[in-house]
């Protein structure tokens, strides 16, 4: 588990979300930045940098909605050690419902 109390680590996250309403088109937008360090052997530092993003697009008109995009991104960056991981995603079912 990564304790950031303990001597030499370090953590950083960073988190933002913004939304709007343009016309009849709500946007929605996230982001996570998280970046991790901490001691190896003989000096040299390791950890992992970490990225995910979200974004999401409706379109309400007539009682009706439609999903205009829906979007996820995530990346996984080793420091001092080799490793990368990288994933996306998008919706593949555009129909939404209104419940009030």
């Amino acid at each position: 588990m990564f304790e950031p109390s303990e001597a030499g680590r370090k953590r950083n996250d960073q988190v933002s979300s913004s939304s709007s309403f343009n016309g009849n088109v709500l946007t929605l937008r996230s982001q996570m930045s998280e970046v991790r360090r901490h001691p190896g052997m003989e000096g040299t530092v390791l950890g992992q940098d970490a990225l995910d993003k979200i974004e999401i697009q409706v379109k309400f008109e007539n009682g009706r909605c439609k999903v205009l995009k829906a979007f996820y991104a995530g990346e996984r960056k080793n420091f001092g050690l080799k490793g990368y991981a990288k994933a996306s995603s998008k919706s593949s079912k555009p129909n939404c419902k209104i419940h009030m």
